[in-house]
Order: C-alpha cells, then sequence, then structure tokens
C-alpha cells in the first residue's frame, strides 16, 4: 500500500468518505475505491487531498485500473 493511501486511509478513521468526497466533488465510493487501491485519484483530486489532508499528490501509486 502506497503512502497516500495510507495517509486516506488515516483520514477516513478520523472523519468519514461522505466528508472526503464532498470536499473533492466526487462521490463517497469513489473515495472508498481511492483507499481500497481500485482506483486512483485524477491530479486535481489529488492537488484537494493535499491541501486540505497534507496527502502527498505526487506520492500517489498508481492503481491496477488507473
Amino acid at each position: 500500500m502506497s503512502e497516500s493511501r495510507k495517509m486516506l486511509v488515516r483520514v477516513l478513521q478520523r472523519t468519514n468518505a461522505e466528508f472526503v468526497a464532498d470536499r473533492c466533488g466526487v462521490h463517497k465510493s469513489q473515495v472508498s475505491r481511492w483507499a481500497s487501491g481500485e482506483t486512483a485519484p485524477l491530479p486535481e483530486h489529488r492537488k484537494i487531498r493535499e491541501d486540505n489532508y497534507g496527502i502527498p499528490a505526487d506520492r500517489w501509486a498508481k492503481s491496477r485500473y488507473a
């Protein structure tokens, strides 16, 4: 698991997917897919997460579907 995914999982432990999704402008199921590694976030979503949660945008490992 990439460091960015680990950080997202820690954020989700403190808050919830719906809150993160609202900040990123996506559905909460999309945030769950990012956390599981099913999909990788788009660059604009990575930037939002970096700005709001300190999750490095450039360390996001490509998922098997991205």
